[in-house]
């Protein structure tokens, strides 16, 4: 039996705790989800559990012949990506389904392969199955980790390029399009808002309604700069999104599109949308004479502009949070836009 040993028995331990708890650090900013219904701590104390036990395995696998940091790798991504498929197997199904299928049917195929071969060269027959299962095992583990791998990379990749989970397929405006022109266009993007037909479409699908709300919103409000939807995982009890002017990203809770309800996903959308133009008019303010400050027009985003330099989050007081005036405005425009795309839905229905 061939060793590929580089690492003591130690070292091949102590790769095993330090990768383990670096990754934890990347994983849990971005990707890591609760397990249905069960609590952030549970869900933590889950995933110790599932990588765990991956490590543990691997390590039994690999001890004699395969201490290396290969063996590493694959035991880590195989412990993370068990968990992610357990975590987001509801918004990414078909990416999950393909790629399982595809690294099972590859690892039957290789092991179909590899016991023929061991038969073929070896006399001694328990022998040969204990060496090829011993291959077998060690070459579904590398095919598996790949899988696992690929599927950890296409849910958390887009998080490299923004603050999203997922990629809604449908882009933001940046054109100074007509918004009658826009809400014309939009009649099967309306008729989706619908509560029964929300709940029968993906979280992708969701992410993509939710955008052409948005591009809606822009035109509606005359806000120059793009508004990009994203979906991200949100560990902030109660908190459904929020508006980072520095990307003009407009960032919506997972759990919120999964099992909130229409209403409060384009609640939060519209709200968000607001605070974006409530950044305009104070870029708007802080640009015009001094002479011209005192405008009636201005007296409001005089407001804006020391709430928004100053933001309260609410961390000591709730209170403190609800009652700026950038908020308390940002709720009535929000209450004032689900009362339209009601009224349109309602016309659709009928």
């Amino acid at each position: 039996m061939k060793r590929n040993n580089t690492l003591t028995k130690s070292e091949f331990l102590l790769e095993h705790l330090f990768w383990m708890i670096v990754t934890w650090l990347w994983y849990k900013n971005i990707l890591f989800r609760c397990v249905g219904n069960y609590s952030f701590t549970e869900s933590k104390i889950i995933f110790l559990l599932v990588l765990g036990m991956a490590c543990i395995l691997g390590i039994l696998c690999n001890i004699k012949k395969d201490r290396n940091d290969f063996s590493v790798f694959f035991n880590i991504v195989t412990g993370y990506g068990l968990y992610t498929v357990l975590t987001y197997f509801q918004i990414q199904r078909n990416l999950i389904i393909t790629v399982l299928s595809i690294t099972v049917s590859l690892s039957i195929v290789i092991g179909c392969y590899i016991m023929q071969r061991q038969i073929k060269r070896r006399n001694y027959f328990r022998k040969t199955i204990r060496s090829a299962i011993l291959t077998i095992a060690g070459a579904t583990q590398r095919i598996m980790g790949l899988g696992f791998l690929v599927i950890l990379i296409v849910a958390g990749g887009n998080f490299l390029f923004g603050s999203s989970i997922i990629q809604s397929s449908v882009k933001p405006s940046v054109t100074s399009d007509s918004y009658n022109q826009l809400l014309s266009e939009s009649a099967e993007t309306i008729a989706l808002l619908d509560e029964d037909s929300w709940s029968s479409i993906t979280v992708q699908e969701k992410a993509g309604v939710l955008q052409k709300i948005a591009n809606l919103e822009r035109s509606n409000l005359g806000i120059s700069n793009e508004l990009n939807v994203c979906v991200a995982n949100l560990e902030e009890e109660g908190l459904w999104g929020y508006y980072d002017d520095s990307t003009h990203e407009i960032v919506i809770d997972m759990d919120l599109l999964l099992n909130g309800s229409v209403q409060d996903s384009l609640r939060c959308l519209v709200h968000e949308a607001f605070h974006s133009f409530e950044h305009r008019m104070v870029d708007l303010y802080e640009e015009t004479d001094v002479s011209n400050k005192n405008l009636w027009i201005f007296r409001k985003v005089n407001i804006y502009a020391e709430e928004l330099a100053h933001y309260n989050d609410g961390e000591d007081a709730y209170s403190d949070y609800y009652e700026q005036q950038c908020e308390i405005d940002a709720r009535d425009y929000a209450e004032e836009r689900i009362e339209f795309y009601e009224s349109l839905i309602d016309q659709s229905v009928e």
